[in-house]
Parts: structure tokens; sequence; C-alpha cells
């Protein structure tokens, strides 16, 4: 994810796929649903689900962040059902992070960086799901048509999903239940609930890298750029998913906000982050600033799971809505954070340790499950704008002032 990437990029790919599920999905749904029905009245019910439990399949396509917020979800799965093998299908992007969270046994990638990808990928999907007679699958995306059709596909007797607006989903599902506008944790954790799974927590579970040779070469990474083992940190993302740039604070704000900690925190280095995408607004913001002994940039140079393992040693993360800064709050990073076309109701990190600042102006949040997390309409991000700099000033000064230190840099990110 947080690697630098070559060739083409997935993000147009993904906003085809969104195309794609909104025009076409319900048509494929509706098409599926009573070939369904037809298969029903010659074969007659189908079969319930075996007992133990032993394939469980989980479907998360979207969000790099969604996917950390889901772990309570997979830790119940996991001691509900503590035989089952728990696969995780997925992007590729997302592959990394899913192998390093505890509760995943196996993870199913999914290519889509071009249509041709995406074709090959779904019937490989198609052949994967047949051979493997899932005893029970769990879609996690909101009212996404593609992964009702997997759901579908997959021939499992029970199956888990959102029910809502999208009839033609309905049926897909043996377990649907409703979205309730909680925190995103608790909304996630409705599936297992659905099965009987008790609740182990709300809390993060904290993804571990034992590939002692991918620490090793972060490490490396780290000496390349001057970053020592005792120097301490201030991980800054000032990026946000391709998918929605609106979540971004302005630029200029950043760049008041990075002059003043260099100029009255000089114990602290500076380090910023993101992914191949990012690498030149990244670029861009230092050509600003200027070069800078305590300005380190890692963008584009480090994968999610070694974000992960780099995170563990952080003062302070400061960064918009977005995947990494999720991260942080599982790996127990103080943070700093800006909402904006996005609820923190829903999102926001919570604990002592997180300070979120949102202005709830009248338009915001405008991006929610219904409209596929996309408004197009929106060409002023008024609500990011509205967070002053000193009021991030006085927040981070406030983290820096209570959080304590944190440890070196570990050989492996095992805790």
């Amino acid at each position: 994810m947080l690697r630098a990437m070559t060739g083409r990029s997935p993000t147009s790919a993904f906003r085809m796929m969104r195309r794609v599920d909104e025009f076409f999905g319900p048509t494929v749904c509706l098409a599926l649903r009573a070939a369904r029905a037809a298969m029903r009245r010659v074969r007659g019910p189908g079969k319930r689900a075996p007992a133990p439990v032993a394939k469980i399949l989980v479907i998360k396509f979207w969000g790099m962040g969604s996917i950390v917020l889901a772990t309570p979800t997979l830790r119940a799965l996991k001691g509900a059902y503590p035989g089952a093998q728990i696969t995780f299908l997925t992007f590729e992007q997302n592959e990394r992070l899913c192998r390093s969270v505890p509760s995943i046994d196996r993870v199913h990638s999914y290519r889509a960086a071009s249509l041709s990808d995406f074709l090959l990928s779904f019937a490989t999907l198609v052949r994967f799901l047949r051979a493997e007679r899932f005893d029970v699958v769990i879609d996690l995306e909101f009212f996404a048509n593609f992964t009702a059709i997997i759901t579908a596909l997959s021939g499992a007797p029970i199956t888990v999903g959102y029910d809502g607006w999208k009839s033609w989903r309905r049926p897909f599902y043996t377990n649907p239940f409703a979205f309730n506008h909680k925190h995103i944790t608790e909304v996630f954790l409705k599936a297992a609930q659905t099965l009987g799974a008790e609740v182990l927590g709300t809390e993060l579970d904290v993804p571990i890298v034992s590939d002692s040779l991918r620490a090793a070469r972060l490490s490396q990474v780290l000496r390349d750029r001057g970053i020592a083992p005792t120097d301490r940190l201030i991980c800054i993302n000032i990026n946000a998913s391709p998918l929605e740039y609106k979540r971004r604070w302005p630029l200029g704000s950043y760049k008041v906000l990075i002059e003043r900690l260099l100029a009255n925190f000089d114990a602290f280095r500076l380090v910023l982050i993101g992914s191949g995408d990012d690498v030149a607004y990244v670029e861009g913001l230092l050509r600003s600033l200027g070069a800078h002994p305590r300005l380190v940039n890692l963008c584009g140079l480090i994968e999610v799971d070694q974000l992960a393992l780099f995170l563990r040693r952080v003062r302070l993360f400061i960064g918009n809505d977005s995947g990494p800064l999720h991260l942080a709050v599982a790996m127990g990073t103080p943070t700093v954070s800006f909402f904006g076309p996005e609820t923190p109701a829903l999102y926001g990190p919570r604990g002592e340790n997180h300070t979120v600042l949102y202005k709830n102006i009248p338009c915001s949040p405008c991006l929610d499950v219904y409209n596929s997390k996309e408004n197009s309409a929106c060409r002023n991000n008024l609500c990011m704008q509205a967070i002053d700099v000193e009021e991030a000033w006085a927040a981070v000064c406030q983290r820096l002032a209570e959080s304590p230190p944190r440890a070196a840099l570990q050989a492996v990110g095992a805790p």
C-alpha cells in the first residue's frame, strides 16, 4: 500500500468498478436472483451449514482503514469458531496488511489494476469459491452489488451481509442485518453477532509482522534517511485516499503547522509518509518548505506492514481521515486527525490518546454508505478548510505534552 508502485495506478480501475457496480450491478443481481430461484425449484431447499464450521470467508475490498476497524469482528469470529479457517478476500493492495492481522489465517487477493486484470481475477475467484466450498461467507462491504454477487456465487449455506434499500441484494444473505449508524467498529461487529459470536472487546488488533527480513529492510531505509533508533519522531500523513481527495486538510495549513513544529520542537524529527500515488503531492509540500535536517520524506518507500512497525516508535501521528490514521490507533500511537467529508462519529479514533478536529458544518458529512463514499458535486471542501491552524497547533502541543516516549524500533514487529 505504501510502497513505490510501478505500472498503472489502481485508482482509475477502482472508480471504474464503482461505476460498473452502480449501473450494471442491480441488473446482474436480479438475473442471478431469478436463476437461483429456478435452481431451488429444481433441486429443493439448500443445505444447512455443517457443524462445526470449518471454513469462513470474509469479504472487504475497499478501505485499508476499514480493514483495521474490522479486526474486533475477526477476533470475535475466531473466538466463536476457533477451529475454523478464516480467509480474507480483498484487493491486492491490502494483502500485506491482512497477512499481519492475527485473526486472519489466509488471504485471497484480487487484482484490479486494469479492466483485463479485473475480469481475469473474477474468473479466478469464481473457480476458487466453487473449489473451497465455504461454510460461511461474510460480506463487510456496505450495500455493494459486486460483493453481493460474489456472496451468491460462493454457494455457501450461510451468508451474512447488510440489509438495506437495495432490495435486489437481500435474497443473497441468509443472515441479513441493518446498518445502525453507530461507530463502524460496532457496525462490523453485528456481522459476527448474527452468527452468535461473542464480542471480545472493541479494541483494534495490533498487526504482527513476523518477517525479520522486511523489518531489517525498514531499518535500513530509516538509516539511509538518517533516522537513528533513539530519535524522537512525529509522523505526518498529508494525504487521503485517491478515491476521495476532499478528505485532505489544506496543504497551506500543513505547511504552517510543520514550520511551527520545526521551530518549536527541536527535539523531534518530522517524517512524511504516503503511497506511490502521493509522491508528487508530498514533494510539492517539501519544495515549499525547503530542505531541513529534521524533515524526512518516507513517501512511497515503505509498505503498510513496515509502516505498522514504524508507527510503534512514533511519539505522535498527525493526519487526515485515512488508513494510516487507523493503523496508528491500532499500534497505540497518539493521534491528531482532521475530519470533514466523513463523520468521526462513525470513523473517528476512540480513546483518550486521540484528538479529532471536525467542524460539523451544514453540508458535512457528505460521504456515506448510501452514496458509495463519493460526492462529485462538492468542488470546495469547506469542512476541511474551516479547521484552523491555531486549533491544530493547540491540539498537537497538548498531545506532545501528554504522550510518553515510545520504544525504539524492534528487529521483528511481534509485540
